[in-house]
């Protein structure tokens, strides 16, 4: 291989200058003067130029302009590389179009040049006849590779025209939108474009237009309690009944029918709303399960098996692909979790700091089609809650105040009204420490000192310790401080443990708390 060859002085004519096929050597590494076309006809390699790695293979070509150092790595031993290296040079016109990588789409002909233009430069009896066709066959091929570039890029355009064209419609599919006005977005004639949006898309703009307002509609109709008026009006069919007439076109069944049909294979992708389903006596159709000591484990009905997924978005949308879920439910709090979900299957987003544990209820509830009974369980709910607010008001004094406290590792929290505090300060109505009332309602815990603790001075103290070290950890260091003892609570004997079961929202464990609350006073 030469790297000795020097460009000539300046022409506005392009030269052929040598021509020679390779077979692959260990560390290749080489530089041309001029510029350089390499021609994969077997085997595989890494192409190292500058700082970019290229994949060659069979018939992959790639034109390098003058004075670029390149290396060549066969990918596989047994299957040897060779290739074509031709050189050749510019004058005035700077080739930009040529430069860069492509497979080519008629190896056939450009490997019938090469080997031809090999034949002449190798022939050392060649005459002017010869040396006429020699250069015909270099301007032959680098046509060959001006006519690939410019009409890669042609389909480069017009492919990122009809992405173009494909975003807005996701983006735009409430609005009124026709062929001829997609069209002129684009720039393309209307024939045209229908051509080409069907070429990339597989079907005609206006029916991928109603694909799209049939997926949102899907979407509308399982995500939310809307009429089916207001669902057509919002993917942008002003007439329900065309609506619903193009609906069964393309799912087989009514609206109607598609809703009952599709709460079915609910998936609930949140551990927060298991005790939801429990409440109302039914399984969801598979569960999405996370702790800290397994990670995320897939369980299908109420079955005790449960199937480890991996966790990644990719592992965790591939196992939840398998089985097909019609509608999935989960909490607002994982972004990344929830675009992953959204690509599975209409996905039910619930508020979780924006609701509380009852909203929660009535929207999954309505969801699966409960909503009566859940409205039924919560009438029940409060009776309960009322009696045992009106048996411990006879027990508290009503000057009394409450506190909740969660201990861990490195610091200690209060509890504000929501999730833990809910039940003692919401439904049995008992004072908390002043501090409660200055928590947002958005906020369930509120880091505080000991000092702080004991100047709140709480006549009943619930204590959630998550320290994992009571006998030598914060708690045994709180219980044996001397100012422990100055908190009422401690010296009235009204200091209770509570467990982690606390700590789950749901109607399914507030109807046990209310048990168990009523034993402390």
């Amino acid at each position: 291989m030469s790297n000795l060859i020097m460009p000539s002085e300046r022409s506005n004519t392009m030269i052929f200058r040598q021509i020679s096929i390779l077979d692959y050597l260990k560390d290749t590494e080489c530089i041309l003067h001029v510029y350089s076309l390499l021609f994969v006809t077997s085997g595989e390699a890494k192409l190292k130029v500058d700082n970019q790695t290229y994949k060659m293979k069979e018939h992959s070509c790639i034109i390098l302009p003058p004075n670029t150092p390149y290396s060549l790595s066969q990918i596989d031993e047994y299957a040897p590389l060779r290739y074509y290296e031709l050189a050749f040079e510019f004058g005035e016109f700077k080739p930009d179009l040529l430069l860069g990588e492509y497979v080519t789409r008629n190896p056939l002909k450009m490997l019938a040049g090469l080997e031809r233009l090999l034949e002449i430069n190798s022939d050392k009896d060649s005459g002017p006849l010869e040396m006429i066709e020699e250069q015909m066959l270099f301007y032959e091929l680098l046509y060959l590779v001006c006519k690939e570039r410019e009409t890669r890029k042609k389909l480069k355009d017009t492919k990122e025209k009809i992405q173009e064209a494909i975003l807005y419609i996701q983006n735009h599919y409430q609005d009124e939108l026709t062929r001829e006005g997609l069209a002129e977005m684009v720039g393309f004639s209307p024939g045209y474009f229908s051509q080409a949006f069907k070429k990339v898309v597989g079907s005609s703009p206006i029916d991928y237009l109603n694909e799209v307002r049939i997926k949102k509609a899907k979407e509308m109709l399982i995500t939310s309690q809307h009429r089916l008026k207001t669902v057509a009006n919002s993917v942008g069919y002003q007439d329900e009944f065309y609506f619903s007439r193009l609906f069964k076109k393309s799912t087989g069944i009514s609206p109607t029918l598609y809703v009952r049909k599709s709460r079915t294979r609910i998936l609930n992708a949140d551990n927060s709303f298991q005790g939801h389903f429990q409440a109302l006596g039914i399984s969801p159709f598979a569960t999405l399960d996370y702790n800290c000591e397994n990670g995320y484990q897939l369980r299908i009905g109420d079955s005790p098996k449960k199937q480890s997924i991996n966790p990644s978005a990719e592992g965790m949308y591939e196992s939840l692909m398998e089985i097909k879920p019609d509608v999935i439910l989960c909490a607002d709090y994982d972004e990344e979790k929830i675009e992953m979900l959204q690509k599975v299957a209409p996905t039910v987003i619930i508020p979780w700091m924006k609701y509380d544990w009852r909203e929660h209820f009535m929207h999954i509830g309505k969801l699966i089609g409960r909503g009566k009974e859940t409205k039924e369980w919560l009438y029940n709910y409060d009776i309960k809650a009322e009696l045992a607010s009106n048996l411990i008001k006879d027990k508290v004094n009503h000057k009394d105040k409450v506190m909740i406290i969660r201990i861990y590792q490195d610091r200690v929290t209060v509890y504000g009204k929501r999730n833990v505090g809910n039940i003692f300060y919401n439904d049995l109505k008992l004072k908390p420490v002043d501090i409660v009332a200055e928590i947002p309602p958005i906020q369930n815990q509120y880091p505080i000192t000991f000092a702080q603790l004991v100047s709140y001075k709480p006549d009943y103290l619930f204590i959630l310790d998550s320290s994992n070290s009571p006998s030598q950890g914060p708690l045994h260091d709180i219980t044996t401080n001397k100012e422990w003892f100055n908190i009422p609570a401690v010296r009235k004997r009204q200091v209770h443990f509570i467990s982690k079961y606390w700590l789950d929202y749901s109607p399914a464990s507030h109807i046990e708390q209310l048990k168990e609350v009523v034993e402390f006073f």
